[in-house]
């Protein structure tokens, strides 16, 4: 199975720029672990990136991706939007892959059962009233959609799939996935960085959200990593940080509000020195 990654600096230093951890020193160590947890179970790991992330990932840090794509160094786009080169990596895969964010880490391969599914999700969601509010304040910008997007959004319960991971063997689904994403984001001024509706709730609209509804709309089955409905406020620290429990669990995702938690950072940088000090010591 092809894994992908991806990171677009949006311009911002590395090594000055936390990108929402508490230091960039703890920004970088999820990378490291998050690529050699996924090169010690999988062959071909692939990184698209810009040149400001390529100078750091593998000039500085040399982490062992197995190949490197310097794809965004022109990407026009509000760094609000970083779900925006996510689905532009989605759409440049010619064979099945999954796509893993650089916050989640990989104690051992994924089942033959995921890998071989032909769409592939961490987890499906249960909307609460917390990504009700957000669609609701969407909705209010009147924005162009398909008519089946805006049909799930107006329910009480907003349908999504976490896209920690996100990919699959089904190449037409997500290739009809992105040309639906990016006829939205053309469609509503999302790439002007003087639009009115620039807002970080877009990403879970055109990439979580989006995937959900188009699933349901064509009938598709969606393998999910975790094999378990997560409420969309429910990504608690036991289940999803804990890395006393490392090789317990099928994955890590340090997401959201966890990479601020300095207890998950230092026990993140203890991760990664005792299973790979010599990357430890770049840091």
């Amino acid at each position: 199975m092809r894994i992908v990654q991806t990171f677009w600096t949006a311009n911002n230093s590395l090594l000055e720029n936390g990108f929402g951890w508490p230091h960039p020193q703890y920004h970088l160590m999820s990378w490291a672990l998050s690529c050699l947890s996924l090169r010690e179970n999988y062959n071909n790991v692939v990184f698209y990136t810009d040149s400001n992330g390529y100078k750091v990932f593998i000039e500085l840090l040399k982490l062992p991706y197995t190949d490197v794509v310097v794809q965004y160094d022109d990407l026009s786009c509000p760094d609000i939007h970083w779900a925006y080169p996510k689905i532009f990596t989605y759409s440049l895969q010619k064979e099945p892959f999954i796509h893993v964010d650089g916050d989640i880490h990989l104690p051992c391969r994924l089942d033959a059962s995921i890998e071989s599914g032909a769409l592939i999700a961490q987890n499906i969601e249960m909307g609460t009233q917390y990504y009700k509010n957000m669609m609701n304040d969407l909705l209010r910008r009147d924005y162009r959609m398909p008519e089946f997007l805006h049909k799930v959004l107006e329910r009480d319960v907003i349908p999504s799939y976490n896209a920690g991971f996100l990919g699959g063997n089904d190449l037409d689904f997500i290739q009809e996935y992105c040309r639906i994403a990016f006829q939205f984001i053309d469609d509503n001024g999302l790439l002007d960085f003087h639009s009115r509706n620039l807002s970080v709730n877009n990403n879970l609209l055109f990439e979580q959200t989006l995937f959900a509804a188009l699933a349901e709309e064509r009938g598709k089955k969606v393998t999910s990593v975790l094999d378990m409905v997560v409420p969309d406020n429910g990504y608690d620290y036991f289940r999803f940080c804990d890395f006393y429990r490392f090789e317990e669990v099928k994955f890590l995702h340090l997401l959201g509000g966890h990479k601020r938690n300095l207890r998950i950072c230092e026990l993140l940088g203890k991760t990664l020195l005792n299973r790979y000090p010599e990357y430890y010591k770049l840091h």
